[in-house]
Formats: C-alpha cells, structure tokens, sequence
C-alpha cells in the first residue's frame, strides 16, 4: 500500500527531513531528504506486506529537529491477493541519468519497484518498446530491482510485466558524438592550404563544426573522417577546434597551426632565401627555409685569396620556416680588384650565386688626419649587393 501526502518547510532556512510510516505490521522510512527554505514536496511512502483487517491505523511521521505526523485509517481485506496468488498490482521507476524520461545512448538504468498480491516469488519482465531487456525475480516483499542498458536513439515505452498486471513510462535516448584522431599540420605558410580532419563517432549523423581562435568557420553534417579546407593566414599560432553536436552529448577536440610568414624576398628564389647582403669587411648571408622539411645549406666564398678568408665554406641546417644569418669575414691583405663570388647550394642543387666587386687600397697609416689605413677601400665597392 502506498500513501502520498504533501510537506512544507515553514521555516526560513534549509532543511533536513526524514519520512517515516509506521502501522500495518511494518515501518517504513525514507533516505533523508532536503527541504529550502518554504519549500513544499510531494512524497510518497510504501508500506509492504500489509497485515492485519477491517479498519487499520497507521501514522506518517516527518523528523528534522522538530517532528510532525499524521494519522489515517485504512481498511484492510483480505481480497488483496486472488485464490491462485497472482499479482495484482505493479509499480516501476526508472533512474533516468538525464533530466526526466531521458538517458544518453549507453547509460547503464535502474529499473525498481514493487509487485503487490503475489504469493512468495513473482517473475517481473522489463522490455523496451516490445523488445525484452530483463527478468527478475522478487523478493518476499514483492521489491524487484534490474538494469537495462539505454540503446536505440529516440523515443521508447519501457514496460515491467508480471502476470497480468503491466506498468510502463517513458524513455527518450539522446544520441552521444565522439571525436578523436584529430590532424592538422604544425606549421604552414601564409597563403598555403592544408586540411583540419578528425574522426567523429555518434549515433546519428551530427553538426560539425570547425572553429578558428573561437569564431566557427565553417560546419557541415558527417559522420566517420570529416575534413575541413584551410588556407593559412595571419602569421602566428592559432587554434582549430573541430566539434560534434547532437541532441544528447557533444564532443570536440583542439590543435594549434602556426602560420609562417612568407617574405618577399624569398620569392625570387622560392623556398630558400630571403636575402642576401654584404658590409664593411665581411659577406653576411640570410637564408629562409620555406621548405616543408628541415634542409641543409651549403655556402661557399670563392675568388679571394686564401689569407684573406678564415673560413671560405659553411654548412647551416634549418628547420621549416627557420631563419639563419651566416657571416664570412675578411681580411685584406694586399691592394687590388677583385671579383669574388658566393653560392649557396642545397641537396646538391645550386639555388644561388652573386658577384661582388671588391676593390682595397690605401696604407695602413693615416693621413691627412683621416683614416685611410690599410683596411680603406675594403669591400670600397660592393656592386650587385644581396637584395632582390
């Protein structure tokens, strides 16, 4: 038998109560409960295995630090269960993990309640939508208690069945999304195109969208390898953000693309340098790797006397995107023209060379007060410079 009554908390803070039920052979109790302040709940308590006949009393008592209850009559008979022991009540809950009537694709329900009029033992089924899910036997007091688990996105009946008696409620399973295996380049160039995919599982096929730095650019309706277009821009580091939405669950995952600048200097001679130039006394060589690889570079300084260069061969490894700045130094020994010349070669292939004039002249003492040393007229005429 079960009995609802309403409770209230009056006062102006929060409460905890406890609901207890006593008559009928039994006492009952509710779990602790809580109450906000003038709050007002419906409950209900379930007396099991009721004994006794005619009229009957029984009280329900609600405890916090004060108590309050009630007292009713009931009148009890024996025709509760039938000659053969059938079941002629059922009652049912399920624990929706989701708000009410709803559970995700994949949750694990309690499915509970209680069979009344049975003799002993009773057989409960629970089936979804027709489809038997479980069986469960009783326990003396007519408590039954399963799992099914949520499967088949939409909207279902669950039903728990024994003999001839049926209780049923609602079920709407939401679809849940996954996304994994996430790709994108680590880095790219200004201008260049490169592809943001990722794996994305769901029950259904879901909304999914790209987002840059926050700001979607662009969705589409998929399921399995979704990839997106790009084209880099903005040189810096920026994050793409691929999302699965569904009604139920949704999911994303993040990665970061930097994009390299492409300097202009570089597009004379694609891929390896952006410039190169030279000053007082030296040869300075800046080399850009706008390969998509790390590359080796080799750098050679030749038509000068041997005693006038410390190191007439380099070799530079840079990375994608890596800039390098390479000196040879001179030292001029003697007056004369000349007219050296500096290559860079990579993976065996020459990418550039340059002539320089070079004229030096002059003593190693000044005159005239100014400073016309040994070191005037070094580099004195650097025609064709670096720059392009």
């Amino acid at each position: 038998m079960t009995a609802e009554g309403t409770i209230e908390n009056n006062a102006e803070f929060h409460e905890f109560v406890t609901l207890t039920g006593r008559g009928l052979g039994s006492i009952n109790s509710l779990r602790d409960f809580s109450l906000e302040e003038r709050e007002t709940v419906e409950k209900t308590i379930r007396f099991t295995n009721v004994q006794g006949s005619g009229t009957e009393e029984f009280t329900v008592t609600v405890n916090n630090e004060d108590s309050s209850s009630r007292t009713e009559t009931v009148q009890v008979e024996s025709c509760g269960t039938t000659a053969t022991g059938e079941p002629t009540d059922i009652s049912m809950q399920i624990s929706y993990s989701k708000q009410p009537n709803m559970a995700v694709e994949g949750d694990v329900l309690k499915i509970n309640g209680f069979v009344d009029g049975a003799r002993g033992r009773t057989t409960v089924e629970i089936d979804v939508s027709g489809e038997t899910k479980a069986s469960v036997q009783t326990q003396p007091d007519g408590y039954y208690q399963t799992w099914i688990t949520a499967t088949d996105v939409g909207s279902h009946t669950v039903t728990a069945t024994a003999g001839e008696v049926s209780a049923s409620r609602p079920l709407r399973v939401i679809p849940t999304s996954r996304v994994t295996g996430l790709e994108a380049p680590v880095s790219a160039f200004e201008g260049q195109q490169f592809q943001v995919c990722a794996n994305v599982e769901s029950q259904v096929e879901p909304e999914v969208i790209l987002e840059r730095n926050g700001e979607v650019v662009t969705s589409k309706t998929e399921n399995g390898r979704v990839c997106f277009e790009q084209q880099a821009r903005d040189p810096g580091i920026h994050q793409y953000r691929i999302a699965a939405l569904t009604s139920g669950e949704s999911n994303s995952a993040s990665t970061t693309v930097e994009t390299l600048e492409t300097d202009v200097e570089a597009e004379s001679f694609p891929n390896q340098i952006a410039s190169v130039e030279s000053g007082s006394g030296l040869i300075k060589v800046d080399l850009y790797n706008t390969n998509e690889n790390q590359t080796r570079y080799d750098l050679q300084l030749e038509g000068l006397p041997r005693t006038w260069v410390s190191q007439s061969e380099k070799q530079v490894i840079l990375d994608k995107g890596e800039r390098k700045t390479v000196y040879f130094y001179l030292t001029p020994q003697e007056e004369g023209s000349y007219t050296p010349s500096i290559s860079v070669d990579s993976r065996g292939t020459e990418i550039y060379r340059e002539e320089l004039d070079v004229i030096t002249g002059g003593t190693a003492e000044p005159q005239d007060g100014k400073d016309e040393g040994f070191f005037q007229g070094v580099m004195d005429s650097l025609k064709n410079l670096f720059s392009f």
